[in-house]
Protein backbone atom coordinates (compact mmCIF):
# COMPACT_ATOMS: atom_id res chain seq x y z
CA UNK A 1 0.00 0.00 0.00
CA UNK A 2 1.49 3.30 -1.11
CA UNK A 3 1.71 5.67 1.89
CA UNK A 4 1.55 8.68 -0.43
CA UNK A 5 -1.94 7.83 -1.70
CA UNK A 6 -3.53 6.54 1.52
CA UNK A 7 -4.31 7.96 4.93
CA UNK A 8 -1.99 7.30 7.86
CA UNK A 9 -4.72 5.17 9.45
CA UNK A 10 -5.08 3.02 6.31
CA UNK A 11 -1.31 2.54 6.14
CA UNK A 12 -1.18 1.62 9.85
CA UNK A 13 -3.99 -0.93 9.37
CA UNK A 14 -2.26 -2.37 6.29
CA UNK A 15 1.00 -2.67 8.24
CA UNK A 16 -0.81 -4.43 11.11
CA UNK A 17 -2.47 -6.77 8.60
CA UNK A 18 0.78 -7.63 6.84
CA UNK A 19 2.72 -8.27 10.05
CA UNK A 20 1.44 -11.85 10.48
CA UNK A 21 1.06 -12.21 6.70
CA UNK A 22 4.49 -11.26 5.33
CA UNK A 23 3.69 -9.49 2.06
CA UNK A 24 5.92 -6.72 0.79
CA UNK A 25 4.65 -3.95 -1.46
CA UNK A 26 5.97 -5.27 -4.79
CA UNK A 27 4.05 -7.20 -7.41
CA UNK A 28 0.36 -7.76 -6.78
CA UNK A 29 0.30 -7.43 -3.00
CA UNK A 30 -3.29 -6.15 -2.87
CA UNK A 31 -4.57 -9.00 -5.05
CA UNK A 32 -2.61 -11.51 -2.98
CA UNK A 33 -4.04 -10.16 0.25
CA UNK A 34 -7.54 -10.21 -1.26
CA UNK A 35 -7.00 -13.90 -2.16
CA UNK A 36 -5.76 -14.79 1.33
CA UNK A 37 -8.70 -13.00 2.94
CA UNK A 38 -11.15 -14.79 0.62
CA UNK A 39 -9.73 -18.09 1.90
CA UNK A 40 -9.98 -16.91 5.53
CA UNK A 41 -13.59 -15.81 4.92
CA UNK A 42 -14.41 -19.26 3.54
CA UNK A 43 -13.06 -20.71 6.82
CA UNK A 44 -14.54 -17.98 9.05
CA UNK A 45 -17.73 -19.71 10.15
CA UNK A 46 -16.18 -23.12 10.71
CA UNK A 47 -15.70 -24.61 14.10
CA UNK A 48 -13.53 -27.42 15.37
CA UNK A 49 -16.30 -29.88 14.56
CA UNK A 50 -17.45 -28.50 11.17
CA UNK A 51 -16.73 -30.99 8.41
CA UNK A 52 -19.87 -30.22 6.39
CA UNK A 53 -19.83 -30.63 2.63
CA UNK A 54 -21.03 -27.04 2.23
CA UNK A 55 -18.09 -25.76 4.29
CA UNK A 56 -15.61 -27.85 2.29
CA UNK A 57 -17.07 -26.73 -1.06
CA UNK A 58 -16.88 -23.06 -0.04
CA UNK A 59 -13.21 -23.48 0.80
CA UNK A 60 -12.39 -25.29 -2.45
CA UNK A 61 -14.24 -22.66 -4.52
CA UNK A 62 -12.20 -19.95 -2.80
CA UNK A 63 -8.92 -21.77 -3.59
CA UNK A 64 -9.25 -21.24 -7.36
CA UNK A 65 -6.70 -24.02 -7.77
CA UNK A 66 -4.58 -24.24 -10.92
CA UNK A 67 -4.61 -27.26 -13.19
CA UNK A 68 -1.67 -29.63 -13.38
CA UNK A 69 -0.09 -30.88 -16.62
CA UNK A 70 -2.81 -33.52 -17.02
CA UNK A 71 -5.59 -30.93 -16.78
CA UNK A 72 -6.66 -32.04 -13.31
CA UNK A 73 -6.98 -29.74 -10.32
CA UNK A 74 -3.64 -29.31 -8.58
CA UNK A 75 -4.62 -29.84 -4.96
CA UNK A 76 -1.01 -29.40 -3.84
CA UNK A 77 -1.41 -25.62 -4.12
CA UNK A 78 -4.39 -25.73 -1.75
CA UNK A 79 -2.55 -27.93 0.72
CA UNK A 80 0.45 -25.58 0.60
CA UNK A 81 -1.79 -22.61 1.29
CA UNK A 82 -3.47 -24.35 4.22
CA UNK A 83 -0.12 -25.41 5.71
CA UNK A 84 1.08 -21.81 5.36
CA UNK A 85 -2.02 -20.31 7.02
CA UNK A 86 -1.57 -22.80 9.85
CA UNK A 87 2.12 -21.95 10.18
CA UNK A 88 1.26 -18.24 10.31
CA UNK A 89 -1.18 -19.09 13.11
CA UNK A 90 -4.14 -17.65 11.19
CA UNK A 91 -5.80 -21.08 11.39
CA UNK A 92 -5.48 -24.15 13.52
CA UNK A 93 -6.59 -27.70 12.98
CA UNK A 94 -7.14 -31.05 14.58
CA UNK A 95 -6.58 -34.17 12.49
CA UNK A 96 -6.38 -32.54 9.04
CA UNK A 97 -5.32 -29.04 8.00
CA UNK A 98 -8.16 -28.91 5.43
CA UNK A 99 -10.63 -29.06 8.32
CA UNK A 100 -9.15 -26.01 10.03
CA UNK A 101 -10.84 -23.09 11.75
CA UNK A 102 -9.74 -19.49 12.30
CA UNK A 103 -7.66 -18.38 15.25
CA UNK A 104 -8.04 -14.95 16.82
CA UNK A 105 -5.25 -13.80 14.47
CA UNK A 106 -7.27 -15.05 11.49
CA UNK A 107 -10.40 -13.24 12.65
CA UNK A 108 -8.32 -10.09 13.24
CA UNK A 109 -6.90 -10.28 9.70
CA UNK A 110 -10.44 -10.24 8.29
CA UNK A 111 -11.36 -7.30 10.55
CA UNK A 112 -8.30 -5.33 9.44
CA UNK A 113 -8.89 -6.08 5.77
CA UNK A 114 -12.55 -5.07 6.05
CA UNK A 115 -11.49 -1.77 7.67
CA UNK A 116 -9.27 -0.86 4.71
CA UNK A 117 -11.07 -2.70 1.91
CA UNK A 118 -12.25 0.52 0.26
CA UNK A 119 -8.61 1.63 -0.06
CA UNK A 120 -7.61 -1.57 -1.89
CA UNK A 121 -7.40 -1.14 -5.69
CA UNK A 122 -10.58 -2.15 -7.48
CA UNK A 123 -8.77 -4.60 -9.75
CA UNK A 124 -8.81 -7.13 -6.95
CA UNK A 125 -10.50 -10.27 -8.29
CA UNK A 126 -14.16 -10.97 -7.63
CA UNK A 127 -15.42 -13.22 -4.84
CA UNK A 128 -15.84 -16.88 -5.87
CA UNK A 129 -19.26 -17.66 -7.33
CA UNK A 130 -21.67 -19.62 -5.16
CA UNK A 131 -22.97 -22.84 -6.63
Amino acid sequence: MDPMSHSAKEVDLWNELTTPIPICGCGKSSDTMCYIISILKAIQHRSESDWSQESSLALHRAFRLPLNRDGHVNHSAGWFLMYTLDHLELTEHGGNVMGCWLTEKGHRAIELYTAIESAIPEDCFDEPEKE
